[in-house]
């Protein structure tokens, strides 16, 4: 029987990075917290099992099968889950797990998903979940990526956000950007942009302050707010809409 398990690892650090023998040491560790977890879930040992978790409101369990996956937060939930999951299944062998092909990310990253951030090497505080997710990213920082190929191309980009397959893919220095959506803003670098709904793009290129709402809506230039696409035929609301005092003092100076 072949058991296929996937784990993430957060670790936070309130001061400098260690040393490299230090941090390998913290890896090695982390290696046989997680084989030690593994082996007593499977023997259906529940007290050796919960001696190998943190008891804690805020400890968090990713789990994936082939079929499905979740997240899980707080100790209480997690102990209950898992512990049914023990008594349904039944002690499992345990002959074939093997200490290897880990993933480990330090500095406050999180990398759930084959290639996941595989290649960062400085960047922080990035969360990165689905294949390739933010895999190209090299010293990005402060993004999250949920999807497959979500925020694919991201390489020193910072603060961005992007959920959905193939979001914010083609993204390689934008910076705080927002896409939701099936490859909504794939296709370029942006900047201060927000892109919600299927493959809402634009046409060009290192555009920024754009707002994209639709399926398949699209803006041109920078600074356009797009609501829809062309197959919209009305656009409306309870109210009109309202322009700002100063944007209304503006229009009536200029038409003096």
């Amino acid at each position: 029987m072949k058991v296929q398990l996937l784990f993430s690892a957060l670790i936070l650090f309130a001061a400098a990075l260690p040393k490299a023998s230090a941090q390998s040491a913290e890896e090695e560790a982390i290696k046989k917290a997680v084989l030690s977890e593994t082996k007593y879930y499977l023997m259906g040992d529940s007290v050796a099992w919960k001696a190998t978790w943190l008891h804690d409101s805020k400890v968090t369990h990713t789990w994936a099968s082939s079929g499905s996956y979740g997240v899980m937060i707080g100790w209480d939930s997690i102990k209950r889950r898992v512990i049914r999951s023990m008594v349904f299944n039944g002690p499992r062998d345990t002959s074939q797990l093997k200490n290897e092909n880990y993933l480990i990310r330090v500095n406050g990253n999180l990398a759930n998903g084959s290639h996941s951030l595989f290649n960062n090497t400085t960047g922080y505080a990035n969360t990165a979940s689905g294949v390739y997710a933010l895999t190209a990213n090299t010293t990005g920082y402060n993004n999250t990526a949920y999807g497959y190929e979500a925020l694919y191309k991201n390489t020193t980009g910072t603060y961005n956000t992007s959920v959905g397959n193939y979001a914010l893919q083609n993204n390689t220095t934008g910076y705080k950007n927002t896409a939701v959506g099936d490859s909504a803003g794939a296709a370029y670098s942006y900047t201060y942009s927000t892109f919600v709904g299927y493959k809402a793009p634009t046409s060009v290129s290192g555009l920024t302050n754009v707002t994209v709402i639709g399926n398949q809506a699209s803006a041109t230039a920078s600074n356009q707010v797009r609501i829809g696409n062309t197959s919209v035929t009305s656009i409306g609301g309870k109210v009109g809409w309202s322009v700002s005092r100063m944007r209304r003092m503006q229009v009536l100076f200029n038409a003096v």
